[in-house]
């Protein structure tokens, strides 16, 4: 069995520009959680310094970390191992993009009833504005991104692209600041001013 750190790896969960997030089980409890690890994209690791990468990526968790909301995912660890970063979170089997039908792009969605799509949306609403409350921009709010628990709630998750209001951050032009049909048109323009 593949391990990370002292995780063992029972599947993989997702994967974006800046790594890929496992669903692994604690040793001796069992406990299954989810873990993202640092692994850029072949060209996200072309375009940016390692030590950017390791830096944003930290950022990334520090940012989690600090907000404590029911409608926010929470970070339980950060670790290095064999120079490799991650963190974990609290792991949940479905997100919104899964109940909707879609993988990852828009596709042809299944229907939501109406009472349940408000339910969701007051939820993700509540986060945002907490997060707002802490002046953090999430910047890739999506269906895939919002976790739903076994309660029935939801959790925002993937601060991957997050910045706090007015933070200037270097980015080469190349790359993509949001999820295509779901990023605004004012931050695929100018990142930095959303």
């Amino acid at each position: 069995m593949k391990k990370i750190g002292r995780f063992t790896i029972t599947g993989l969960l997702g994967k974006g520009g800046m790594g890929k997030v496992y669903k692994v089980t604690y040793p001796v409890t069992g406990k299954v959680a989810a873990l993202k690890l640092l692994d850029p994209s072949p060209l996200l690791a072309e375009l940016m310094d390692p030590k950017d990468l390791k830096a944003h990526f930290t950022r990334e968790a520090m940012i989690m970390a600090s907000i404590r909301h029911p409608h926010v995912v929470d970070v339980l660890d950060f670790c290095q191992t064999d120079g490799q970063l991650y963190y974990l979170m609290d792991f949940f089997c479905n997100n919104l993009g899964m109940l909707m039908g879609e993988a990852g792009e828009a596709e042809q969605t299944r229907i939501i009833p109406v009472d349940k799509a408000i339910h969701y949306t007051a939820q993700t609403l509540k986060g945002l504005q907490c997060l707002h409350f802490f002046h953090i921009i999430h910047k890739d709010i999506k269906p895939a991104n919002i976790l739903i628990t076994d309660q029935d709630t939801v959790e925002i998750c993937d601060f991957g692209l997050s910045s706090h209001r007015g933070e200037q951050q270097n980015r080469h032009e190349s790359i993509r600041m949001g999820s295509p049909f779901y990023a605004a048109p004012e931050q695929e323009k100018d990142p930095n001013h959303v």
